[in-house]
C-alpha cells in the first residue's frame, strides 16, 4: 500500500503519495497562521488519497526518540507538537517523522542506492542543517541534536542570532537572515556576483568544519539556496580546493530538489 509524505517547512509544506511525489500539493506557509490550518489544508490533499502509513519532513530541531517537535525556529506553534498523534486520531494509521535535515539526507542515500558510507546533507534554505550518514544509517546524536550545523560559530565577532549565538553559520548565510539583515530575498541578492563571493567564503567555513570533524565520503548540498546552482558551486570548490583533496570528500549539489526529503519522508513510512 501507498504512503502519504509530507514536508513541513519554514517556507512552504508539500504533501504527496509516495508513488506520485511530483504530483504534490504545495501551499505557503506565510500564508496559514499557524500549525492547525496548515495540517487541515494538508489533510484536504490527505483525504483523496488511499495509505497505510505516513512519513513526515520537519524544518526544525525534532526528537525522533519521542517523535515530538524539539522547537519550532522558523514557525511559531509546533513545539511539543506529535505527528504520531496527529495521524492516529485524524486517519488512524501510523506516522514517522524526523527533521528535514535528515529526512534529506536519506532520500539522498536511497537516490544513490547506498553507494557511499557516510556522507552529509547540508540544506541551505529559510535555516542550516545537515543530516549525517554513518556507516549506512542516519546518525541522530545522543539527544537528537546532532547535524545542527547552522548552530556552528564562523566569526565569533559576527552578529547575534535569535538564541543570541553570535556569527553563527546560520545567522550568516541562511535566506531568513539574509532576507532580515538586507530586506531583499536570498536570491536577489546572490545574483550579484560580488555579494555571491562574500557568501560563499562564509559557507565555505561552515562546510570546511563538517568536514574537519566528520571527514565523509560525500556532502551533498541542497535546500532552495543551492539552487543558484554552478556559480555557488564553482566559488565553493575553489574555496575548499586544498582541504576536499586533502580529506577525500566529494561536494555535490544535489539533482533531487525538494523530492529529496519526500523520499526520505517515504523511507521513514516504509521503515
Amino acid at each position: 500500500m501507498n504512503e502519504l509524505v509530507l514536508d513541513i517547512g519554514g517556507t512552504k509544506c508539500a504533501v504527496a503519495q509516495s508513488d506520485q511525489l511530483e504530483q504534490r500539493h504545495e501551499i505557503m506557509t506565510r500564508d496559514y497562521a499557524g500549525p492547525s490550518e496548515i495540517l487541515f489544508e494538508l489533510s484536504r490533499f490527505a483525504s483523496t488519497k488511499t495509505f497505510g502509513s505516513i512519513g513526515i519532513s520537519f524544518g526544525g530541531p525534532f526528537d525522533f526518540d519521542a517523535q515530538m517537535v524539539m522547537r519550532s525556529v522558523h514557525v511559531s506553534g509546533w513545539e511539543g507538537f506529535s505527528f504520531a498523534d496527529w495521524a492516529q486520531k485524524e486517519f488512524g494509521v501510523l506516522a514517522t517523522a524526523d527533521n528535514d535535515a535528515n529526512a534529506g539526507a536519506l532520500g539522498e542515500f536511497v537516490s544513490r542506492g547506498s553507494a557511499v558510507s557516510s556522507m552529509a546533507y547540508v540544506t541551505v534554505s529559510t535555516g542550516i542543517g545537515a543530516g549525517l550518514i554513518i556507516d549506512g544509517k542516519v546518525y541522530r546524536g545522543h539527544k537528537n541534536l546532532a547535524g545542527e550545523l547552522g548552530h556552528t560559530v564562523i566569526d565569533p565577532a559576527g552578529p547575534a542570532d535569535e538564541m543570541g549565538n553570535f556569527g553563527t553559520l546560520e545567522r550568516l548565510c541562511s535566506g531568513y537572515w539574509l532576507q532580515k539583515d538586507f530586506g531583499k530575498p536570498a536570491e536577489i541578492l546572490l545574483a550579484d556576483d560580488e555579494f555571491l563571493v562574500g557568501y560563499a567564503k562564509n559557507l565555505s567555513l561552515g562546510l570546511g568544519n563538517l568536514v574537519r570533524v566528520l571527514n565523509p565520503e560525500l556532502i551533498v548540498l541542497g535546500g532552495g539556496i543551492s539552487g543558484i546552482g554552478p556559480r555557488l558551486e564553482t566559488l565553493l570548490a575553489k574555496n575548499m580546493s586544498r582541504l576536499l583533496s586533502e580529506s577525500g570528500t566529494r561536494l555535490e549539489l544535489s539533482t533531487l530538489g525538494n523530492t529529496n526529503v519526500l523520499i526520505g519522508a517515504r523511507e521513514l513510512a516504509k521503515n
